[in-house]
């Protein structure tokens, strides 16, 4: 690109090989062999998804392919098996508070452990709410007055949908699911929101996926 003529490109190294390491010290945290981390990290018939904030995809995304490629003993070709693969990434917009970007320095960052000790809301609260709010696709703003919406809506359509067929099956078939033949309608429906499903997690459509499974969940 012409605009990048006379200018350094910089990344810290770490940033590129931390996320490896976090994959083995995981698997020693669950008494699992940490060796095990090539099966997600060189294995071509893994992905690994990885979201970055907007202005580090760039450089990001560069330095990782120089860094992956250059191990190799032919740079110009892709990875193979047991050569560390090239990741799935998403770069992620702007969170913004009152129309300006969050930021420490404007005094109007909030942070996990803020949400979590001191409001109370669960980590599934709010991995529910950044979901729907798109962040792949564009900058949003986090509004306390949207996020309990959002929660009244879990706690109200949402939570009467699954607790119903639930409650029935203690009440009437002594908590056993009984036998039967699922309808066409239902069979047709479940296989649609599972392609769906896969087709959205891999583009990262995380907000008409959410909305499709919300559909789906009080409808079938």
């Amino acid at each position: 690109r012409p605009d990048l003529a006379g200018k350094t490109l910089y990344v810290w190294p770490d940033s590129l090989i931390a996320p490896i390491a976090f994959s083995q010290v995981a698997l020693t945290q669950q008494n699992r062999d940490p060796s095990l981390y090539s099966e997600f990290w060189t294995d071509p018939e893994a992905r690994v998804f990885q979201f970055l904030g907007q202005d580090n995809v760039f450089f990001y995304v560069l330095m990782q392919g120089a860094l992956w490629l250059g191990t190799q003993d032919d740079p110009h070709r892709l990875p193979r098996e047991g050569e560390f693969q090239l990741t799935d990434i998403f770069g992620s917009s702007l969170l913004m508070v009152g129309g300006d970007k969050m930021s420490k320095s404007l005094g109007n960052f909030v942070l996990g452990d803020q949400l979590l000790d001191e409001q109370g809301y669960s980590p599934d609260q709010i991995r529910y709410y950044l979901a729907l709010m798109s962040l792949p696709e564009k900058p949003a703003s986090f509004d306390f007055d949207a996020l309990n919406e959002r929660n009244r809506f879990l706690a109200g359509p949402i939570n009467s949908a699954f607790e119903r067929p639930i409650s029935a099956c203690h009440s009437k078939f002594g908590g056993r699911v009984p036998e039967g033949v699922l309808s066409d309608k239902v069979v047709l429906e479940t296989t649609r929101i599972i392609q769906r499903y896969i087709r959205s997690m891999q583009r990262a459509e995380y907000a008409t996926l959410l909305g499709e499974i919300e559909n789906y969940a009080m409808n079938v």
